[in-house]
């Protein structure tokens, strides 16, 4: 993580925000409902087909195009990435090369794919 990725990092730890709920739809993505810290609900999406991550949140929209090498993420891409599904163990998952890439590889996406069918049925969206 670089300085601005860990200070979200921190945010998040901070935060009392939490992931609701998470749904497949049919192109294979995921979407997680998260709970802002301000009661505002955000979608965080991965997409299978380029190992990208997105949040809807105002901060991501208006600062991940500025942080492209290493990709920015806010505080509910990190609360989805470390805490809701424990990737890269919690130990190590701030010195993860995920954060210098700014996507995920298959093997990761597939690291997902089980972690997400291992907690049991999601909802299937029709659409995006």
């Amino acid at each position: 993580m670089n300085d601005l990725q860990y200070d979200k990092y921190n945010k998040m730890l901070e935060s009392d925000i939490s992931v609701l709920y998470h749904a497949k739809d049919v192109f294979k993505n995921y979407h997680f409902l998260v709970d802002g810290s301000t009661e505002n609900k955000y979608r965080v999406t991965i997409y299978q087909k380029s190992g990208s991550i997105e949040c809807t949140c105002a901060d991501y929209k208006l600062k991940h195009k500025k942080h492209t090498q290493p990709k920015y993420l806010c505080k509910h891409c990190i609360l989805v990435i470390i805490k809701y599904l424990n990737l890269f163990g919690r130990k190590n998952a701030i010195h993860h090369c995920f954060y210098k890439r700014g996507w995920f590889t298959k093997d990761e996406f597939d690291s997902i794919d089980h972690k997400i069918q291992s907690m049991g049925p999601c909802k299937i969206l029709n659409s995006k």
